[in-house]
């Protein structure tokens, strides 16, 4: 992202005029696209033959360069707000406005990425909406309801909102409007649209995402930022870009929409869970974040939201959260930060947000006081009085309320990521507008138009024995390409070859682990076994003679339960109480503890050894893709082409996490009847025992009816138990592994060297192209290359229209 580094004080109206160049020289570059094509320096692709570009790209490249100039128009700079699975992404959106704008529902309310403009004007939140698309499919969603019924197979609250939404359809209600007013208003057309995206996926009928694909066809809120009330007029716009959620975002459609909008964007805001960030749920964010867009450093910003709970858990403090968000949810790419530490802001967005919305209640009601019935005011008496919060808000006054809510708003510490990332936004605006329309044009159009314009007036320029010289330049490149296709296949064997290495050391040490934990239950049982034989001889020498008193009669029940226990000994682990059960799994999940651990230890310096075989690997194949790169472009460069080609930054490997996992022992509690001889008056029950032989009553008659009650494991689930979380953490381990080494071979083998290879191909499609031209007849040539040689002229001046611009305004672009 773009930032005020520029020590030239630039007024408004100089910055006006700048912008104006800008679109001018942009509009110029579309034009030139129309008259390339015209030329024939544009074609439609045939077959495997490669071109620079291809009609079938004009397109995209023309919307590209016209999302750029819309967004100059106000010098929108839109900040994308990407949100970890239930991290509280509403909540930021809702805190930074200073209004509730986004509902909160148990499922992610996002399917469309919707845009929210800081409209100072606009105390009443407005949203417009393109609503055609979304019109059309209901009807078409009414026909296939109509003919073939469907059930429902989701939670309770899920079927009925599918109901409802079936329902409005059916009666003619399910209708969108353009322009929505109000909260109330914009929340449930976010639920209709939301219920309707849902209930197409049931149906397996795809939504027209392709409708809402460019940035002014998105929905649209304009609403005034509570937190720039004050700030300077700049004649720019701050945007907040909603995206949808990782559940959303994995329908292919949506994610390309959502890939082009993180790119087009002019900043990202990643939103993330504190209290997720440790062991499995840690790796689930990890991998969350992963799956987003290769992000600047200078263009992110990371809020770790929930960061209050830190009081609760005791957990990593502010600076510890830095550190983690830094080095290993955003480790780094070729040395450097995926984000800055200055742009990692621990936060309370709903803290944030309730200080924020008291203080508006109090402005607009005069200071009277809301109801505490309502959820939002009970959360904010309750954080100040965590005890009686009614009674004591009933006599608090309005200036106590006024002071609170600000010392909340200190608490939420959002104030300083406010100054930083909004406010400081807001007031660069145009020149991060500017900055950012020039870096997207230029990597993705001008290079390219750059490109193919050198090619033809190069090529059209060289005599016939050149052009026979420059066919034996393409030869030495083609070379280059087939040494690019080698280290490819060379590489894929040395990672599968690393990838058995790892795999076969994992299962060793899973066979290893697993047969430690055998041996330890078994240990384990062989001591209690132990125990009981012990028991067993000591109550068998006990009751060997017949005695008449109760303590006879309760050790020989005692040895007729032990000797039970040892027979069950073989299947089952049982303990007199419940205390020494759960004190048995304690026991046993520290020596799984002590395994796992071991596991690690053991593999750390075999995986180790792989990941830093993968890191050499990676240095040795990008400098070799550098290589044969600049041997490529130094061959074109001697036939005389001035060529722009970028290739893609390649990363590096973060270490291999651990994996924090419990094993859960169920303990079955089981219960024993056995008789015992009441104590008292025995010997005139056993006096009248003649009684109770005659009345049938021998077996009960004098003693009474006891409940032993124990608690067993059982040997085969908790062998069972421990093997699935042995496995589990292999497993893991292995899927990382294999993910890292697919991530090698998929972004940083294929995509790279792949990336590289089609560039130099497109350059040589291009020559050729242009070659066959050069050989027809003279009269065809100078039609073509007059053509070419006014097309080129006018990028020159286009090109010095956007090097005074860039000069001038950004100049760290250069």
């Amino acid at each position: 992202m773009a930032t005020s580094n520029n020590t030239i004080e630039i007024t408004a109206e100089e910055m006006l005029a700048y912008r104006d160049e800008l679109v001018k020289a942009l509009n110029h570059s579309s034009d030139l696209l129309n008259q390339a094509q015209d030329a024939g320096i544009i074609e439609a692709k045939q077959g495997e033959n490669n071109r620079i570009m291809t009609t079938e790209q004009l397109p995209e490249l023309k919307k590209i360069i016209q999302n750029e100039i819309e967004k100059l128009q106000h010098f929108d700079v839109v900040l994308a707000v990407v949100g970890t699975m239930k991290a509280g992404k509403s909540t930021t959106i809702n805190a930074i406005v200073g209004r509730e704008i986004m509902p909160n529902r148990n499922q992610p309310m996002t399917t469309l990425p919707t845009l929210i403009y800081h409209t100072p004007e606009q105390t009443t939140p407005k949203l417009f909406f393109v609503a055609k698309p979304a019109n059309d499919f209901v009807k078409e969603i009414k026909t296939i309801l109509s003919q073939n019924p469907f059930w429902l197979e989701e939670s309770e609250l899920q079927a009925k909102e599918m109901q409802a939404i079936i329902a409005k359809i059916q009666q003619n209600q399910c209708n969108f409007k353009s322009e929505y007013l109000g909260s109330d208003e914009i929340f449930a057309f976010l639920e209709q649209l939301n219920d309707l995206v849902r209930l197409s996926g049931h149906l397996s009928v795809q939504f027209p995402f392709e409708k809402y694909k460019e940035i002014k066809q998105l929905p649209k809120i304009e609403v005034a930022f509570t937190h720039l009330a004050n700030a300077d007029s700049t004649n720019g716009r701050l945007v907040l870009l909603d995206t949808p959620g990782p559940d959303e975002a994995k329908q292919e459609h949506l994610k390309k929409i959502l890939r082009e909008q993180l790119e087009r964007s002019s900043a990202v805001l990643l939103v993330v869970d504190y209290t997720k960030m440790n062991s499995e749920a840690g790796e689930n964010l990890k991998k969350e974040i992963e799956n987003l867009p290769a992000l600047d450093a200078e263009r992110l910003f990371v809020f770790v939201n929930k960061f209050d709970e830190s009081k609760k858990r005791h957990s990593l403090t502010e600076e510890e959260t830095k550190k983690y968000v830094q080095n290993v949810l955003l480790p780094k790419i070729k040395e450097k930060e995926q984000v800055k530490a200055e742009n990692i802001f621990p936060i309370s967005a709903y803290d944030a947000f309730i200080a924020n919305r008291m203080q508006l209640e109090l402005d607009n009601n005069q200071g009277k006081k809301p109801e505490y019935s309502q959820e939002w005011v009970k959360y904010f008496a309750q954080q100040i009085y965590r005890t009686h919060a009614e009674k004591k808000w009933e006599k608090m006054t309005y200036k106590e309320i006024q002071e609170e809510s600000i010392a909340l708003l200190e608490d939420s510490k959002i104030e300083a990521p406010m100054k930083k990332v909004i406010q400081s936004t807001h007031k660069n605006a145009p020149q991060i507008a500017i900055s950012s329309a020039l870096s997207q044009c230029q990597k993705k159009v001008l290079e390219k138009l750059h490109n193919a314009c050198n090619v033809w007036t190069t090529t059209l320029g060289k005599t016939e024995k050149e052009i026979n010289e420059l066919k034996q330049t393409i030869a030495e490149c083609q070379n280059d390409i087939n040494q690019l296709n080698d280290l490819e296949q060379r590489v894929q064997k040395e990672v599968q070859g690393i990838q058995q290495t790892a795999t076969t050391e994992i299962t060793k040490q899973q066979e290893k682990a697993q047969k430690d934990m055998e041996q330890y239950i078994e240990d384990t049982m062989q001591g209690k076994i132990s125990e009981l034989e012990k028991s067993e001889r000591q109550l068998s020498e006990d009751t060997r003679f017949f005695r008449l008193d109760n303590d006879y009669n309760e050790k020989k029940h005692k040895l007729e339960y032990v000797q039970d226990k040892l027979k069950e000994s073989k299947k089952e682990i049982s303990f007199d109480d419940k205390d020494a059960a759960r004190q048995f799994c304690e026991d046993v999940a520290k020596q799984y503890d002590t395994v796992v651990q071991a596991i690690y230890k053991d593999l750390e310096e075999t995986i180790n050894n792989q990941l830093k075989q993968i890191d050499e690997q990676l240095k040795n194949t990008e400098n070799e893709t550098q290589q044969v790169f600049k041997q490529a472009l130094d061959h074109l460069g001697k036939a005389g082409f001035d060529l722009q080609l970028s290739i893609p930054e390649i990363g590096n490997f973060s270490p291999l996490p651990q994996n924090n996992l419990d094993s859960s022992i169920k303990i079955e509690k089981k219960t024993r009847e056995y008789h015992v001889k009441s104590d008292g008056f025995g010997f005139v029950k056993r006096g009248f025992g003649w009684v109770a032989k005659k009345l049938g009553y021998d077996n009960d008659w004098g003693y009474e009816k006891r409940t032993r009650e124990f608690f067993n494991i059982s040997k085969e689930k908790l062998h069972n138990t421990l093997k699935q979380a042995v496995e589990k953490v292999t497993q893991s381990i292995n899927e990382e592994i294999e993910r890292v080494l697919n991530a090698f071979n998929d972004d940083w083998v294929k995509n790279y060297i792949g990336t590289v290879q089609n560039k130099v191909n497109e350059v040589l499609g291009e020559i050729n192209t242009a070659i066959t031209l050069h050989n027809k007849s003279k009269a065809e040539k100078e039609t073509q290359q007059a053509a070419v040689q006014k097309i080129n002229e006018r990028y020159l001046e286009m090109n010095s229209t956007l090097k005074m611009v860039r000069d001038n305004v950004c100049p760290e672009l250069k």
